[in-house]
Parts: C-alpha cells; structure tokens; sequence
C-alpha cells in the first residue's frame, strides 16, 4: 500500500461507485494482498463498477476476482 490512507481512500471510491447496488463487507490485509468483500446480487455487474475505481488508481493488474452464492447449496 502506498500509506495508511490507501485502504480507506479505496473504501470510499467504492462506496461511492457502488451506490446502492452493493455493500462492501468488510476485508482483510497481509503483506502481498488485500481482499475485498462484497455483497451484490449480480457480480459480473458489480465487478465492471469497480473496475474503472482500480483502473483509476493503477492497480487493476494482478487483481482476481471470484463470487459464490450466500447462503447456496450449489
């Protein structure tokens, strides 16, 4: 991360894109990564949302992404 206020800048960016369509639900950190939690219906959707926020600050490349249902038995 860049400095402290890396984490919560990002939070807020997205956020902000997001708008009702999504929650953030929370993260975690470790040296190499930093996963992101979110809570959408529609993931392929959500995720072209966030894209152009991390586009924007330059660290889109070497991002994954992956969703599964809540609460599903599949």
């Amino acid at each position: 991360m860049k400095d402290e206020d890396f984490l919560s800048t990002i939070q807020s960016e997205l956020k902000e894109v997001l708008g009702d369509s999504a929650a953030l639900d929370g993260y975690d950190v470790n040296a190499k990564e930093i996963n992101l939690f979110v809570i959408t219906p529609d993931p392929k959707h959500t995720f072209r949302r966030l894209k152009s926020v991390l586009e924007s600050r330059g660290i889109l490349q070497g991002v994954s992404a992956a969703s599964r249902l809540v609460g599903g038995a599949h």
